[in-house]
């Protein structure tokens, strides 16, 4: 859930970018379809050991 002020922060920043003006519902829902995007793509980068740094190995969860 977005709060009103998150939504009319959207909604300006869309308007700026997209030229178009959208109702807080299609706000709301793009806002927050963003946020899934957002979450789904972004992903910590693993440290890498430092006695396996030249070899290029990640560090794994054992």
């Amino acid at each position: 859930m977005l709060s009103k002020q998150a939504v009319d922060e959207f909604k300006a920043l869309y308007k700026k970018e997209f030229g178009e003006e959208l109702s807080d519902s299609e706000a709301h829902e793009k806002g927050l379809r963003l946020i899934n995007l957002i979450k789904a793509v972004y992903k910590p980068i693993p440290k890498i050991h430092k006695d396996d740094d030249s070899k290029g190995k990640r560090k794994t969860n054992q």
